[in-house]
């Protein structure tokens, strides 16, 4: 993708961590942002992952980034516990902003993060899930 954007997701809720299932501790969903696909490369991501209970699990975003090797995450918990939560990616320039919302209040959008990410004029963007 080129230029500013939006990305925006409806993520359903993840199966509580459990080993005797085979459930991943950190299983996630969400939305991210490269600059290209080496493993080092910069990026912002908003994702929700699974809690260890119930409320953690349907309260609970993150948000990440990486620029220049610098990690930084940033939880966030909504107001209202809820089943599916809408994620949205906001790319403006070289700032990200990460936002949620509840399936309840789908326009009550939470700013999570905002993040300075140097990215070139091309970026990967898109869905991701992980187990």
């Amino acid at each position: 993708m080129e230029g500013d954007f939006i990305l925006t997701v409806e993520v359903a809720p993840l199966p509580i961590k459990n080993d005797a299932a085979g459930i991943s501790a950190w299983p996630r969903a969400g939305l991210m942002i490269r600059a290209s696909s080496d493993v080092s490369a910069n990026l912002a991501s908003i994702f929700r992952r699974s809690g260890s209970n119930e409320t953690e699990n349907r309260k609970q975003v993150r948000a990440d980034s990486r620029a220049a090797g610098a990690v930084k995450s940033t939880t966030a918990t909504l107001a209202t516990a809820s089943e599916w939560l809408r994620l949205k990616l906001v790319r403006c320039g070289g700032t990200v902003y990460a936002y949620a919302a509840p399936e309840s209040a789908p326009d009550a959008w939470q700013l999570v993060a905002t993040e300075l990410v140097p990215f070139g004029d091309r970026v990967l963007a898109g869905f991701f899930v992980t187990k």
